[in-house]
């Protein structure tokens, strides 16, 4: 069955939240840790820190990254089923990318790469 949508029962008046970076921020900083987020992110641990505890805004690159990694790693557990598997993933080498790592092509051109991947691996096509 086709996935069709009605963009007109959208309720626009809370359609805001989901742009938020704040939660979304807590929630990897709570499962990732605040160092290791860092690293992924590419940004200063103190500097993350005080991004965590609100005491400072989430500037719009690194709500993109954010973003980003959070897309990757939801998409990449639901393909791999594990966490492990994940990491392995992207730490590893991946012949898409010139057998470069997939952590790297993240940093370095966003999501789009990725999950693209992602997609062809879970339709079978590396099997």
């Amino acid at each position: 069955m086709a996935w069709t949508i009605d963009a007109r029962k959208i309720p626009v008046k809370r359609l805001p939240e989901l742009g938020a970076m704040h939660p979304r921020l807590l929630r990897l900083a709570e499962i990732l840790g605040t160092r290791p987020l860092a690293g992924l992110l590419d940004v200063d641990a103190a500097n993350l820190s005080r991004m965590v505890a609100g005491k400072r805004n989430v500037p719009e690159e690194i709500g993109r990254r954010i973003l980003d990694v959070d897309h990757v790693l939801a998409r990449a557990l639901q393909v791999f089923g594990d966490a492990q598997v994940v990491m392995d993933w992207l730490e590893g080498t991946e012949p898409t990318f010139g057998f470069g790592q997939p952590i790297v092509m993240l940093a370095k051109h966003g999501a789009g790469p990725l999950l693209d991947v992602l997609d062809r691996i879970d339709a079978g096509a590396y099997a």
